[in-house]
């Protein structure tokens, strides 16, 4: 309902009385009362009379379908039967009783014609459906029941009899009223329309009266813009609504008769008297951009249109000013100047990301690789062992690979991708990779050879990046062939004064592409085959990685393949001319194995890691010290910087971490390089940023050279054999095996045979100990191990009551941060019981009402570190520590020489504070670690200004 008027009316509603079980009957009744009811709604909302018409034809042409189907229904029971001929004649009298009504158009009204109609097609589809189609309806059903015709007729008359008898009359008798009260609604609707249409013709003769307003203050009104009109004194005669709400403004009457520039600021005000009206009055208008005040004290932007409006004889009678607010425009220029430099921002952040990203992913798996290495390279590892950690090693190597191609499209998408164009050799870049798959091939008995003109073409391009696309493409084809050949061709196709044009090929015997997924192989994630990743790995980036890497050479790709026959992938680039003759032969020296037996010529020389990440700085000490390098840590620049300042004399070469708190990589290179003693240090980046702008920024920081993380060991080895001095002293394998691996402290003590066997003992399962792990760590420095376990009994040694304590307040999430420091720091040292009792009670701190179980776990933590402690005291005594039992009661004084030490940057401060250690602990409490963790990063100043102040405290007592 709408404004008082009914907009629908229903004249028949349809109910679940019609329903006659005949389906298909059924439905044609609900379409001919949904005909019947739109006849109505068309004319309740006064349809046009050709709308009308045509609703009504096609109800009537529906009614005459719905006959026809009825007695191909009824037919088959009925055949000649009376009803049947009865039923017959009733759908021929509805369609001559409708043309009657339809043939009164002369003599009455469409009003007065539809009103008839709807009164009988209501009353007659009723009574047809209630009665005659329920009667036959039932008497089908009867006969399908099994009764014959007679029998039939006589149950549906019994039915249809009754209650049923007064039911129709009561349907028959609403639908007869509600007809009847829709047809006076109807007419109820017309006469208010009738007077709707009068009321809307006086009020228009109103609205006519008052056309003496004159035209310019018509426009104003209906304009958008704000329009004012002024006396030529400048004085406001008028302002529409537009430019009140623009002044913000709620009445002009108070501003009529005054001076329009009291709604400028100062100076725009003596702008327009000085130079907006006399030009206006000169040349009949001037459009510039002012800016406005409006009642609130806001200045907003317009821009303002003057004219001088006329009297009929041509004289100027009044000023017009039209005036457009500006500010959206101003904040949409604003907003997309915003815009801009935020895409601008967003692509310097997606570089970042980008860069963090391959730091962030090649960090933890440097140590997947790098570990699995180290452990693969120990004694004689048994062939299960070892066969599982080279599946370890090939998996990490297979996932470097995908993160490479994920990389590779981001920054082709991000356009940071660098293409070089140096010279080298094309003969020598099949050849190498084919090598790389020759032992591959052989286990498949596979075929792989080179096909190439005898003739070397010396280039200028990028070979990393053509290596690349090789790989893909012969790794691809190792794959997925199971038997036959591989070949890999070059076909030199043009060449002039100074190019050459090369189609480089890979053909297989393998399983062969569709036609249909030869469309898409080069897209993102696609693969031949829903099965292939299942079957044979990879992500379906590799092609799409070779089609951009060719793309961003100019070049073409594509491949020709018929399903089991085999695939040809091919490639076409153009390279300029090489000046210089490239000798294949050396460029294959660079990519020579150097493994740690060759790097036996350099053992005993001196390299400074610099690496923040603990396990980074493991693995990559462990790839050093197995080639027999002396290494000493430090995981920040500002340390490193130090360290050569007063040490350069005894380091060979650098190994820098890019990313590192306190001090970058970069900026600890730029001031070494200030250093004198620090111009000539080779310094190789060791970093997880891979890009090509990384290691520009790395040469131009001063560095010699370049390492990716995950580190490649024979690239490592490869690198430091191209930098380190042949100084090192040939040693046989009892020295090696003697030697400490791990030089970051100041005495790497040897142990014997009685204290090993001593230390296997206590290391054992029983008394809490991962002793594999634990043996690893030791690496023949038996010292640090004692001190970290020491260090971690004064630490953590009454963890367990702390936390019992926590619990008791119901702290927990306090509890959950000392629960995780101590289940790492007891797992980096081997104590798996206590670790195994930490990671319990992490797991009940997450369950509910386990406060019991939580305490059991806090009495076998508090067993686990008293059997740690247990095990300390039974440790072999070392020089270190036997010197420190008996320095144990080192004087005031000691502190005051250990201070001068730090202060001068002396050497000896490290052996100072390995003998005053517990000295330590006792004056400076929880400090203590502080300075003796600044001693050994060498930052010797802060070190020393802690331990002046507690020096100067104990003098003023």
């Amino acid at each position: 309902m709408q404004d008082g008027l009914i907009d629908f009316f229903e004249v028949f509603p349809w109910n679940p009385n019609f329903e006659t079980r005949i389906s298909e009957v059924d439905e044609q009744h609900k379409q001919l009362v949904h005909l019947l009811n739109q006849l109505a709604a068309h004319f309740a909302h006064r349809s046009e009379p050709l709308k009308l018409n045509e609703v009504f034809t096609e109800l009537a042409n529906y009614a005459d379908f719905h006959f026809q189907s009825e007695e191909k229904i009824w037919q088959p029971y009925f055949d000649d039967d009376l009803w049947f001929t009865s039923h017959q004649q009733v759908h021929r009298s509805f369609m001559e009783s409708v043309i009657r009504i339809r043939e009164q158009e002369e003599s009455k009204s469409l009003d007065e014609i539809v009103g008839d109609l709807l009164k009988f097609l209501t009353r007659w589809l009723a009574f047809h459906i209630l009665d005659s189609d329920m009667r036959m309806a039932k008497t089908i059903d009867a006969i399908r029941s099994g009764l014959s015709l007679e029998q039939a007729k006589l149950r549906a008359d019994q039915e249809m009899g009754g209650s049923m008898q007064v039911l129709i009359e009561t349907v028959l008798t609403m639908y007869d009223t509600l007809s009847s009260r829709t047809l006076d609604l109807m007419r109820e609707k017309i006469e208010r329309q009738k007077t709707e249409l009068e009321l809307k013709q006086e009020k228009e003769k109103v609205e006519q009266a008052h056309q003496e307003i004159s035209v310019f203050k018509k426009l104003a009104d209906a304009s958008g813009q704000g329009i004012c009109m002024l006396a030529l004194n400048k004085d406001i005669c008028y302002l529409n609504p537009a430019l009140q709400k623009i002044l913000a403004m709620d009445e002009q009457e108070s501003l009529l008769q005054t001076c329009f520039t009291r709604f400028y600021p100062e100076a725009t005000a003596r702008q327009v008297d000085d130079t907006v009206f006399p030009e206006v009055m000169k040349n009949g208008n001037w459009t510039g951009e002012l800016s406005i005040l409006t009642s609130c004290g806001q200045t907003i932007p317009t821009i303002e249109n003057y004219f001088l409006i006329h009297d009929a004889h041509g004289d100027p009678l009044y000023l017009g000013i039209v005036i457009t607010d500006i500010s959206e425009n101003k904040r949409m220029l604003d907003a997309l100047t915003d815009a801009r430099n935020q895409a601008e921002q967003a692509s310097n952040t997606k570089s970042a990301f980008l860069a963090n990203m391959s730091h962030e992913i090649r960090t933890p798996l440097n140590a997947i690789i790098g570990m699995t290495h180290l452990m693969l390279n120990e004694a004689e590892p048994g062939a299960k062992r070892k066969d599982q950690l080279t599946k370890v090693l090939n998996s990490g190597q297979h996932l470097l690979s995908l993160i490479n191609d994920i990389l590779d499209i981001s920054k082709i998408d991000a356009g940071k991708l660098i293409i070089e164009a140096i010279p080298f050799c094309l003969n020598s870049i099949p050849s190498n990779v084919v090598s790389m798959f020759k032992e591959q091939a052989e286990k498949k008995k596979l075929a792989i050879n080179v096909e190439q003109e005898d003739r070397l073409f010396s280039v200028i391009g990028d070979p990393t990046r053509l290596t690349q696309i090789l790989i893909n493409l012969v790794g691809n084809a190792v794959k997925f062939t199971a038997n036959g050949f591989i070949s890999v061709r070059i076909i030199l196709l043009t060449e002039d004064e100074d190019n050459l044009m090369f189609r480089i090929e890979v053909q297989d015997t393998g399983m062969g592409i569709s036609p249909e997924m030869q469309i898409r192989l080069f897209d993102e994630f696609e693969q031949a085959d829903s099965k292939t990743t299942r079957q044979f790995g990879g992500s379906g980036l590799g092609l799409a990685v070779c089609k951009r890497l060719v793309k961003a050479m100019n070049g073409e790709i594509g491949l020709e393949s018929r399903l089991y026959h085999g695939s040809k992938f091919w490639f076409e680039l153009t390279f300029q001319k090489s000046k210089d003759e490239v000798n294949p032969s050396l460029q294959q020296d660079k990519l020579k194995i150097v493994d740690k037996t060759e790097m036996r010529k350099y053992f005993g020389t001196h390299v400074l890691l610099v690496e923040d990440d603990p396990i980074n700085c493991e693995v990559a000490q462990g790839l050093l010290n197995q080639a027999g390098l002396v290494v000493t840590t430090t995981n920040n620049g500002a340390n490193a910087v130090r360290f050569i300042k007063n040490y350069a004399k005894d380091v060979d070469l650098i190994l820098m971490d890019i990313q590192m708190p306190i001090m970058d990589g970069l900026e600890a290179t730029r001031r070494i390089r200030q250093l004198e003693q620090g111009k000539e240090i080779p310094i190789i980046a060791m970093t997880a940023n891979a890009f090509i702008e990384n290691q520009e920024a790395c040469f131009l920081a001063g560095m010699n050279d370049f390492v990716s993380k995950p580190v490649d060991v024979n690239h490592l080895y490869a690198t430091l054999s191209s930098w380190l001095p042949e100084q090192g002293v040939e040693l046989d394998n009892s020295n090696l095996q003697n030697f400490s691996i791990n030089a970051s402290t100041e005495t790497a003590h040897q142990l014997n045979h009685q204290q090993l066997n001593q230390i296997y003992e206590l290391l054992s399962p029983e008394n809490g100990f991962n002793r594999a792990y634990a043996l690893r760590l030791l690496q023949g420095d038996l010292t640090m191990y004692i001190r970290l376990l020491n260090n971690f009994i004064s630490t953590h040694g009454q963890a367990a009551d702390k936390l019992k304590i926590m619990l008791e307040q119901q702290k927990i999430t306090d509890m959950q941060n000392l629960a995780h420091t101590l289940k790492g720091s007891a797992g980096s040292l081997g104590l798996s019981q206590t670790q195994a009792a930490v990671t319990e009670i992490e797991l009940h701190l997450k369950t509910e009402n386990a406060a019991q179980q939580i305490e059991a776990d806090l009495s076998e933590l508090a067993a686990s570190i008293s059997c740690v402690a247990e095990v300390i005291k039974q440790m072999p005594d070392t020089e270190q520590t036997q010197a420190k039992k008996v320095d144990s009661d080192i004087k005031p004084d000691s502190m005051q020489t250990l201070l001068t030490a730090l202060q001068h940057a002396d050497a000896d401060a490290y052996q100072l504070m390995n003998q005053s250690r517990e000295q330590l602990n006792d004056l400076l409490g929880e400090q203590a670690m502080s300075v003796i963790n600044d001693i050994e990063s060498f930052n010797y100043p802060a070190a020393a200004q802690t331990l002046k102040k507690v020096i100067d405290s104990l003098n003023k007592k």
